[in-house]
């Protein structure tokens, strides 16, 4: 079995009993992606968050936001195997890309949600 798809269920997994918290570390490893992509400047530091899209997360659309954004990244990993499987014969650079990869997936997962107004 692909590394990727174990991957993939382990990273499902996780953004499902970690009840919303994968969710949230991605959002902060991917604000400096997400200030790229809308022009805007949100704060790195824990104090900052009542200027972020995040702290729009209040009352019931809380937990499941998190928790679906934790979900659709982890479908990051099926693209990985994906390309695994289209080029068979990059294997060590995919692994050394994956990293960066799964950062911008997760910028593009929050920034869909963010986006599409889903919290």
């Amino acid at each position: 079995m692909n590394l990727f798809f174990i991957l993939f269920f382990v990273a499902l997994g996780l953004s499902i009993l970690s009840m919303g918290m994968l969710g949230a570390i991605l959002f902060f490893m991917a604000t400096p992606a997400i200030n790229l992509f809308n022009g805007t400047s949100i704060p790195l530091s824990l104090t900052g968050l009542d200027q972020t899209p995040f702290a729009c997360l209040n009352g019931d659309s809380t937990w499941p936001t998190l928790i679906v954004a934790g979900i659709l990244w982890s479908t990051g990993f099926l693209l990985l195997a994906l390309i695994k499987w289209k080029f068979k014969g990059v294997d060590m650079a995919l692994y050394f890309g994956s990293p960066i990869f799964l950062w911008v997936w997760a910028a593009l997962t929050w920034q869909l949600i963010i986006k599409a107004n889903l919290f």
